[in-house]
């Protein structure tokens, strides 16, 4: 008889569990394209509604000059709005740049560990958002990765001292884009 911890309480995952044939992974995978759906009745909606499938984008496009461009020609776009000017972006800008750089590292952190279903949800949208022709609204999207906040409480609940540091940040930051915000002006 066993006394001592199983594999699964050591690590979190039990390696001793028997792997599924491999006829019934292939079952499973059909599960894969479940998230693609919204995304196709959605460019169905569209071209219902405009006659264009690609509506978003055209939009994007059209409205803020945002397309397809490589990371560094975004960053370098991005840092001279940030640095270089002096209008009422240029704080929403050195945000989307602190933003960026949090993203990518807590892709890289996510991919270290090896949690494969994080790094992707978290790394498609920082690589989709810091390819554009400059960041914009990667704050916003950040309220959404849930591993890092999920990550955060979890720090904070054994280091009380990260917590202190965080509200110390956060509420003049949450204080500053309300005011922003309703002064009618975009917090991004």
């Amino acid at each position: 008889e066993r006394t001592g911890p199983s594999p699964a309480d050591q690590s979190g995952t039990d390696r001793t569990a028997p792997r599924p044939a491999p006829e019934t992974r292939w079952r499973s995978a059909g599960w894969l394209v479940l998230p693609f759906i919204p995304v196709v009745l959605y460019a169905v909606y569209q071209y219902g509604r405009t006659g264009d499938i690609l509506a978003w984008q055209h939009a994007q496009q059209a409205g803020w000059q945002r397309h397809l461009v490589s990371p560094v020609s975004s960053f370098v776009t991005t840092w001279n709005a940030a640095f270089h000017t002096s209008d009422v972006f240029t704080w929403a800008f050195r945000a989307e740049l602190v933003g960026a750089v949090a993203g990518v590292a807590l892709a890289v952190w996510l991919a270290w560990r090896r949690r494969w279903g994080e790094f992707a949800y978290v790394g498609l949208a920082v690589a989709a958002l810091i390819s554009s022709t400059y960041y914009l609204s990667i704050p916003r999207e950040a309220l959404l990765w849930w591993p890092l906040w999920t990550g955060l409480g979890r720090t904070a609940t054994r280091r009380p001292l990260v917590f202190g540091v965080y509200a110390v940040i956060a509420a003049p930051l949450m204080a500053a884009y309300v005011v922003t915000f309703t002064r009618g002006s975009w917090a991004g």
